[in-house]
């Protein structure tokens, strides 16, 4: 999931409730599994082509307490697709199962609306209702409407006409999160994903895990896991709803806004380097005691609060493990941190060690500001990672941080870490990991109060 970078789109109060026939464009598709009578609007058709690839905006500082953006958004304004910022190797294809879109298997209604543009007139797309022809599993293990959830321990009740905007923080493969506060409770803030319930087998088997993961990780005590609360089916807009702990930023925005810092007192990146590889493998090793692998970890992935706090979220693509750390199944991931095995062909399984190689990149992007080799198409990302020679940044000074990295960059899973045990060895002999000093947490509020998707309050 990416946090945004631009500014949210208005809400275009002129929208229509429905459609007629002649506003909405009708692209043929040629599908054998349900027939030559299929038919999608133009939007629809690029918005299936986009939704996994899409780039979310940031929003500006001065729409955070704008009236019109109201929770109404929840029952109102769907899910956006910024064109501008499309990058394939983020899509959702899991290259490891060579597994291809696939058509839905039960016609599909898509309305074209009014086109919002932004402030830099960049075309915006949205998908106002998907119609699955039938009801999806989540109805039976999400409740319509509004849903009671335990925050700080209060008992809260929600639903689209309670909760108040903050923020729109983004939209990714998966679904957009959205920054909200209650009406009557302006202490009580929380996250919410937003998962369209499209009706497509890949993308409804992603939603649905991200939902049995929530049930099962709840507030589950790992410090480095983000917290879940409850979730709701949203019929207006047909969405699922999944309501979470509310954290400051990305780790890739975070690093992002650091590089442009122009004096960093020396150490201080290295220190922080320990602490987030100490939280993502703290959270990795939580999931792998419950079966499983996350399969998407990256810098977008891994949140921070103004505490130093990290955590990761995004548990749509967990699968289950067996005792060997070897996947049952897979889901779709980030290709750009695909591990070399992954990429072979034919690609072997995924395993804990996928992971690892997935946590190595992220620290050199951290390190450096940038992905170590990014390219702007699928295939040309997985030929790049066949070719890249993994280096440690010289800018990373500590031997043991340099060890580790290089131990989790290589190329054979067997040489790397066979356990997160041995991660947290290499780093806490040193006692690099286990808290910032005071200054360190000065440098964190200060990279956070640059450029937040919700500022720190004192």
């Amino acid at each position: 999931m990416e946090y945004p970078k631009d500014g949210p789109v208005p809400v275009e109060e002129d929208i229509p409730e429905s459609i007629s026939d002649e506003n909405i464009g009708v692209h043929d598709q040629d599908t054998k599994e349900i027939g030559a009578e299929q038919h999608y609007s133009d939007a629809a058709c690029l918005l299936l082509a986009l939704v996994d690839t899409a780039q979310p905006v940031t929003p500006s500082a001065n729409n955070v307490e704008h009236d019109d953006m109201q929770l109404a958004l929840l029952g109102d304004v769907p899910p956006l697709v910024d064109i501008q910022n499309v990058q394939p190797t983020e899509s959702g294809q899991d290259h490891s199962s060579m597994v291809s879109a696939v058509k839905p298997s039960t016609p599909s209604v898509y309305k074209q609306l009014p086109r919002p543009r932004n402030k830099n007139n960049a075309l915006k797309i949205c998908c106002d209702e998907i119609e699955p022809q039938t009801p999806l599993q989540e109805t039976a293990e999400a409740p319509i409407g509004s849903v009671k959830i335990v925050v700080c321990g209060k008992i809260i009740p929600v639903s689209t006409n309670t909760l108040k905007l903050i923020k729109v923080f983004g939209s990714g493969c998966s679904g957009s999160v959205l920054g909200v506060t209650h009406k009557t409770d302006p202490d009580v803030k929380i996250a919410v994903k937003r998962m369209v319930r499209d009706p497509r087998p890949e993308k409804a088997s992603m939603r649905l895990n991200e939902l049995k993961m929530a049930r099962q990780i709840g507030v589950s005590g790992c410090l480095h896991i983000i917290d879940y609360y409850d979730a709701m089916i949203c019929d207006q807009n047909n969405e699922l709803c999944i309501f979470m702990e509310l954290m400051n930023t990305t780790i890739k925005e975070f690093y992002e806004c650091f590089h442009q810092m122009k004096e960093i007192p020396p150490g201080t990146i290295d220190r922080f380097l320990c602490h987030l590889s100490h939280a993502i493998a703290s959270a990795l090793e939580f999931l792998a005691n419950l079966g499983y692998l996350h399969g998407d970890v990256k810098p977008s992935n891994v949140l921070i609060n103004n505490g130093a706090v990290i955590k990761l979220c995004d548990l749509g693509t967990c699968c289950e493990i067996d005792e060997n750390g070897t996947a049952k199944g897979s889901f779709g991931s980030t290709s750009a941190y695909y591990s070399p095995e992954l990429v072979d062909i034919p690609p072997k399984p995924r395993t804990i060690q996928g992971d690892m190689w997935a946590m190595g990149i992220t620290l050199v992007e951290v390190a450096d500001g940038k992905h170590p080799c990014p390219k702007s198409q699928e295939y040309e990302q997985f030929s790049a990672i066949q070719l890249w020679e993994p280096k440690v940044p010289e800018t990373i000074r500590l031997p043991p941080l340099r060890k580790l990295i290089s131990c989790l960059l290589s190329r054979e899973p067997k040489q790397r870490p066979q356990s997160y045990a041995e991660i947290h060895h290499m780093l806490n002999t040193q006692n690099l990991a286990n808290k910032l000093p005071d200054d360190d947490l000065t440098f964190v509020n200060r990279v956070i109060n640059m450029k937040s998707s919700y500022p720190t309050t004192s």
